[in-house]
């Protein structure tokens, strides 16, 4: 039997939020996980326990007043706190996906989406041709169960409601095939049986 490849392995994480005159203090202390090829992990708190934050912090988008105090976040052995910002940026979006919990200011309102989309992937992919980027994000906009995802792809983001918008963004983080992809809590404005399709997929 193969042995499984790990793609992120994190030790000791911990962030510190500063509270200026008041010192800091810790949001999350000594955090320990390891995620390999083809696994998903799930990670389960109430409202405040730090689940976006970690989540931010996993794609090094943690930012002021909150701090990385220590820790090592390794992707396939480099650790992203000490990747130059360049190489760093490099990765997010082909090889390492987010997702936020937040869909609503993340897109152009002046384009349509599936435009946006197409050319987030043409700039990743430059060789791919518009037309095979345009059906790969339709293909993708169905598979997560849009309505009427040919349609859908000209609209612009105010057309769209809370549960379309986040399903557009997890096309934007699916649509380039990214080894990682970190999510934060997406399925909550999606029905019940659209959420479990989407992590299926």
């Amino acid at each position: 039997m193969i042995s499984p490849v790990n793609i992120l392995d994190v030790r000791n994480l911990t962030v510190t939020l500063n509270l200026a005159s008041r010192g800091t203090r810790a949001v999350l202390t000594d955090v320990d996980l390891s995620i390999d090829e083809n696994e998903v992990l799930g990670i389960i708190g109430e409202s405040g326990s730090g689940k976006t934050v970690l989540s931010r912090a996993l794609v090094r988008w943690v930012t002021s007043p909150l701090n990385i105090e220590s820790g090592v976040i390794a992707y396939r052995g480099n650790d992203l706190l000490r990747l130059p910002r360049a190489q760093m940026q490099a990765l997010r979006g082909r090889k390492i996906a987010y997702i936020g919990s937040d869909p609503g200011n993340a897109l152009d309102p002046t384009l349509p989406v599936g435009r946006q989309i197409v050319e987030k992937l043409k700039s990743i992919e430059p060789g791919i041709s518009n037309g095979e980027a345009e059906r790969r994000v339709i293909r993708l906009l169905d598979a997560v169960k849009m309505p009427s995802a040919k349609q859908r792809f000209e609209e612009f983001p105010f057309q769209f409601s809370g549960g379309m918008m986040q399903r557009a963004l997890i096309v934007d983080a699916l649509v380039t095939n990214p080894d990682l992809l970190v999510a934060d809590n997406i399925t909550q404005p999606l029905d019940v049986t659209v959420a479990a399709q989407i992590l299926r997929l």
